[in-house]
């Protein structure tokens, strides 16, 4: 018997607006059904609790991130050879490149910073009365530079 002959299936809409909001009932939902369930509307599996999830990131010899960490061609041929879509040992090299830089500890020293200038942009957004999310993309980026 196979996995998908011995697992519970669920017609969740985990993309619906209501689920997105608030999907902390649709989750425990999930968990309820087993440890692996199969979500017919975007025609894969969830592994919904905390032991099985676990167990599954850590073993990538049967569960590759190589081949696919997205649910649609595109978004994987974009990650391919990415930390997000690799193995071990290439998947060590590349984390250890970011690991010092993308710490709790380094993350939470930018905190300040980005609230700092996330806040003033939108306090002159504000002022403005309205706004175009590709202006302020194009602002954000000429700050960067």
């Amino acid at each position: 018997m196979t996995v998908a002959e011995r697992s519970p299936s669920s017609e969740v809409d985990l993309y619906a607006d209501a689920v997105l909001e608030d999907p902390w009932s649709t989750y425990k939902e999930l968990r309820d059904l087993g440890p692996v369930v199969y979500v017919e509307p975007i025609d894969a599996y969830a592994v919904p609790r905390y032991a099985e999830a676990r167990e599954v990131l850590r073993d990538w010899e049967r569960f590759t991130s190589v081949c696919a960490v997205s649910l649609n061609d595109p978004a994987n041929e974009a990650f391919a050879g990415t930390v997000l879509a690799s193995d071990p040992p290439f998947h060590d090299r590349l984390r250890d490149v970011v690991r010092e830089r993308l710490s709790p500890a380094a993350i939470r020293k930018l905190d300040a910073d980005i609230s700092s200038q996330a806040d003033e942009l939108v306090a002159r957004l504000v002022e403005r009365g309205q706004f175009d999310a590709p202006d302020v993309e194009r602002q954000a980026n000429i700050r960067a530079q």
